[in-house]
């Protein structure tokens, strides 16, 4: 269902009958994750890990949705996945839904591990910190470009200087 919700041909709505069904499909997928026997996270990497090629885009980014959304965050070893995360973090740019995604991800894991791996998490904020300025397109530095206003009859040019009338 999830496939056929999220990931068909079809541009318009599949249910018109039930709206929220995105919805509830990702509710339900949350809620079973914790009931998910020891040892899933290995099966649901090992499942969609080869569909992870920078070359594909729409087989990485399913695949990417599957994983944030499955994997059990209360596992003993899923600092591991973060650590496989953050090296595969860097193969797009400039995609929101990328980015917001393995965000997602890695602060849910974080609320659930920090206690016990917090000297881990340390080593990791850099890179971190990084992603998150990038996410939110936070300039760095000074800026080179000046922008006029709007008055005294002149419009703006997007190379920042005012073209007169």
């Amino acid at each position: 269902m999830l496939e056929f919700q999220f990931f068909g041909k079809a541009r318009i709505s599949q249910t018109p009958l039930c709206p929220y069904l995105g919805h509830y499909l990702v509710n339900l997928a949350r809620l079973a994750r914790r009931h998910f026997p020891k040892g899933s996270n290995a099966e649901i990497l090992a499942e969609f890990r080869p569909l992870m090629c920078p070359l594909t885009l729409s087989p990485l980014l399913k695949a990417q949705c599957y994983v944030e959304l499955l994997l059990d965050r209360t596992d003993p070893d899923i600092f591991s996945v973060v650590e496989d995360v953050i090296s595969i973090w860097d193969w797009i740019s400039a995609y929101v839904d990328w980015e917001l995604h393995w965000m997602t991800l890695v602060s849910s894991v974080c609320r659930q591990t920090y206690r016990e791996q917090g000297a881990k998490w340390q080593a990791l904020l850099p890179k971190m910190y990084s992603h998150v300025l990038h996410v939110i397109d936070l300039p760095v530095g000074p800026s080179r470009m000046h922008i006029f206003s709007n008055g005294d009859n002149s419009v703006t040019s997007p190379e920042g200087y005012p073209f007169y009338r």
